[in-house]
């Protein structure tokens, strides 16, 4: 009788030390996962736009842009202002007074260049040392009529004297149409070319 009770003791021992051997496994393996999941990090995805990397390069094409459209118009602007020719009348009228030579005269002006059309007199006895064997103003006379059209506008820098009678006729049609209030935009291009063709050296 003892026998079996020690035997039946025994057994029930082995038992309990098997039962806490598998719930040791268990938590070890309970502890491992949670160890794990401690250790993996989520991935964050921030917003790239507004105030992060792609709005501030938004930011700079806009600005790049604007800057680059501000430096267009300012040269839209200066080309403009070399390709529309103003009447110099004053200046016209002293030319005309003061150089016997010169029947008449039409001054056009840009930025900084004038452009005289001049018109010779048929007086043989005011072309004496005034005008080559060309039918050309001497240099003396250009000189003197640059002084005149630069003491009207102090800004003029290069004056150009043509006393070709193309010219003199272009100039003469560009100032009536701009007094009567028409259309000149048409002449921009006449007038550009007959400059070129006239003074190659001012291209």
């Amino acid at each position: 009788m003892k026998l079996k009770l020690i035997a039946a003791g025994t057994a029930l021992s082995l038992a309990l030390v098997g039962c806490q051997a598998g719930d040791t496994d268990t938590n070890t393996d309970e502890g491992a996962r949670g160890a794990n999941e401690n250790r993996v990090e989520q991935t964050r995805y921030e917003n790239n736009q507004g105030d992060g990397m792609t709005g501030e390069r938004n930011h700079q094409m806009i600005r790049d842009s604007e800057k680059n459209q501000n430096r267009n118009d300012i040269q839209d602007r200066e080309d403009q202002s070399d390709t529309e020719y103003e009447v110099a009348e004053e200046a016209a009228d002293r030319i005309t007074d003061k150089i016997n030579v010169i029947d008449g005269a039409y001054v056009l002006t840009t930025k900084n260049n004038a452009y005289v059309a001049a018109n010779l007199d048929t007086d043989a006895g005011h072309r004496e040392d005034s005008v080559t064997e060309d039918g050309e103003l001497t240099e003396d006379v250009k000189k003197e009529i640059s002084d005149i059209v630069q003491s009207v506008d102090n800004d003029i820098d290069d004056v150009y004297v043509s006393t070709n009678p193309d010219f003199f006729d272009l100039a003469n049609n560009y100032a009536t149409d701009l007094d009567d209030g028409r259309p000149v935009e048409g002449f921009f291009s006449q007038i550009g070319n007959m400059l070129e063709r006239l003074f190659p050296q001012n291209r």
